[in-house]
Formats: C-alpha cells, sequence, structure tokens
C-alpha cells in the first residue's frame, strides 16, 4: 500500500509542573484525515460549540469549571465523548506514543545526547518516529508529521531535532519516511484534537502503569482506543539509557 500518510501529534507535560513528558500521534492517509475533519467539525457543531466551530480539548471537556462542558450532564458527556472515539477508530491507521519520566531523563541522558534531540519532549517525539518504522508494516509512503503550534518549549525541542535528522545520516528522513515536520493550529486542524484525546488519556494512565498510589481501573476513553493498532509505552531506564548511547553515536557520524 504506497500513498501520502498524515501523523498528527500532540503533547502533554512540558509545562514545569508535570513529572513526565508525553507525546502520542495517529497516523492515517490524507483522504481518510479529510472525511474524519469532516466528522468531526459536524459532531462539535451538534454538541453546541458553535462560538468555537470544530475546537474541541480535553482537559477543559474533563474540568468540572470550564464552560461549555461544565454544564452538560455525565450521561451527556459520556455519549458525546464516546461519539468522538467512533470517528477516530473509524477513521485511523495507527497511534503511537511515548511517554517519560523528566527526572530519569536528566539523570541518564548526557549533555551531549542532549544536544541531538534537544529535550525530553524531543526524545519522546524520536521515539515515536521510530516506532512508526515497525507499526506501519506494510505501508509505503512518506508521512507528515504535524505537531500543534504555540508549545514554545516544546516546538524548539522539535526543531532542535529535525536539524539533527537532517544532518547526521544514520537517522535520516528516508528511514523515518519523514515528508516534513509541521506545527499547525488546532483548531484549524482538526487531528490534532484526537491527538489531543490520547495524549491526555494516556498521562493519564501513567501512575497506574508505575504502581504509584491506588491501582484505579483503566479509564474507558483508553480501553476504546486501544481497539485499533496501537504502539504505546514509556521509556524506563534501561530504554533511557540505549536511546542515550544510540543519541551519542550520532555525534560522532
Amino acid at each position: 500500500m504506497a500513498g501520502w500518510y498524515a501523523g498528527y501529534f500532540d503533547e502533554s507535560g512540558t509545562d514545569s509542573k508535570s513529572g513526565v513528558v508525553g507525546v502520542a500521534g495517529i497516523i492515517s492517509d490524507v483522504s481518510r484525515w479529510e472525511a474524519f475533519s469532516v466528522e468531526w467539525e459536524a459532531a462539535i457543531i451538534d454538541f453546541g460549540l458553535k462560538d468555537d466551530p470544530g475546537y474541541f480539548h480535553m482537559t477543559d471537556f474533563e474540568s468540572p469549571h470550564a464552560a461549555p462542558y461544565k454544564d452538560w450532564p455525565e450521561k451527556v458527556k459520556h455519549e458525546r465523548l464516546n461519539r468522538l472515539l467512533d470517528i477516530i477508530l473509524k477513521y485511523e491507521l495507527s497511534s503511537v506514543s511515548c511517554l517519560i519520566p523528566k527526572d530519569s531523563f536528566e539523570c541518564l541522558i548526557e549533555p551531549d545526547a542532549k544536544m541531538v534531540c534537544g529535550g525530553p519532549y524531543g526524545l519522546a517525539a524520536m521515539d515515536c518516529f521510530h516506532q512508526l518504522q515497525s507499526t506501519l508494516v506494510g505501508v509505503d509512503g512518506w508521512i507528515e508529521y504535524v505537531f500543534e503550534d504555540g508549545v514554545s518549549v516544546g516546538k524548539g525541542e522539535l526543531l532542535t531535532l529535525y536539524d539533527c535528522l537532517k544532518t547526521y545520516g544514520r537517522l535520516n528522513m528516508s528511514n523515518l519516511r519523514m515528508l516534513s515536520l509541521a506545527f499547525r493550529d488546532k483548531r484549524m486542524y482538526l487531528p490534532l484534537q484526537a491527538a489531543d484525546i490520547l495524549v491526555y488519556e494516556l498521562v493519564k494512565e501513567f501512575p497506574r502503569q508505575m504502581g504509584w498510589g491506588k491501582r484505579l481501573p483503566r479509564r474507558y476513553p483508553l480501553k476504546r482506543l486501544r481497539e485499533s493498532l496501537t504502539q504505546w509505552h514509556y521509556l524506563d531506564d534501561e530504554r533511557l539509557r540505549a536511546w542515550n548511547q544510540a543519541l551519542l553515536n550520532l555525534q560522532v557520524i
């Protein structure tokens, strides 16, 4: 199967208060994304979000205080979120994610390695790019990687990473099937809102994966998103050490 694909990615945890950085992306072909956007915007308008048509933000949706979601009964919220999840599952080909504990990153990634990836956000994105090589088995095509614009720290790390990928031959654009790296407005590029839901749920799941605190059941949105082809993980100490060495190796090419 050959064609032109787009992966829409979002992040969580680049603020100083968070102990984990997460990057998650959803991949599909361009024609599927076009159909996705039509259905997604229709759903959002049906929800009465006419002042900001086509926009949905999971953090606000989950907040008990954010308008207009705070006025939605729980049953309505459940039904509407499920409608959005149905649309995601209908059109996506695959999803990837990587979560990195910030303290572990700082301890295990050496300064020269950080120069290549830019920071934990850049490394999480790099890991997602590499996952796609094995996740999309049988897919022959180039991928446009699209991230939300406006995240200044994360954007800087991604641009550092992108420059390094172009400079060093071992991890080149062809190996990653990278057509381009773009930053777009989440209100206008609706698949970014689907990635927002995914990364939100994965960061919520992280303490459960780590065994921290009370072991609550997995949230239902993440259970539903697992119905498609997924490649989700966090970088433990062993994986971080492996990435550290790989990034250092790039420095000597």
